[in-house]
């Protein structure tokens, strides 16, 4: 496949260091660039295009992981979680707020699920 610069993301597979194929996903461009700066090391800009900021940085083992963001809703994710396969990302894990309809679960707690409903 040849290298392109995704239209929403803003970068192309060339832009990630080799074995990038984790991405971390939150809504808020905030959360990624802090999830960077202050939790990966080596941690750099990779694009702010059409809202969607991306970084790059790697984890305490050294093992390379993009920072993302989605916006908000299920139409912007599909979008860019399309792009972030194309250039190689192989997992995705979404990070940030959510809301439930558990009574049991309250905010602050951590919850890690196997499936969604858009």
């Amino acid at each position: 496949m040849a290298d392109e610069r995704m239209y929403h993301l803003g970068f192309g597979r060339s832009d990630l260091p080799d074995g990038a194929d984790v991405a971390l996903l939150s809504g808020d461009p905030g959360r990624s660039r802090l999830i960077a700066a202050e939790h990966l090391a080596d941690g750099r800009e990779l694009s702010r295009h059409r809202g969607l900021d991306a970084y790059v940085g790697a984890l305490p083992g050294g093992r390379p992981v993009v920072c993302a963001t989605s916006g908000m809703g299920a139409p912007s994710a599909s979008i860019v979680v399309n792009e972030l396969v194309q250039v190689g990302v192989r997992t995705i894990i979404r990070i940030g707020t959510s809301g439930s309809i558990r009574d049991h679960v309250r905010a602050g707690d951590v919850v890690i699920a196997n499936a969604a409903l858009a």
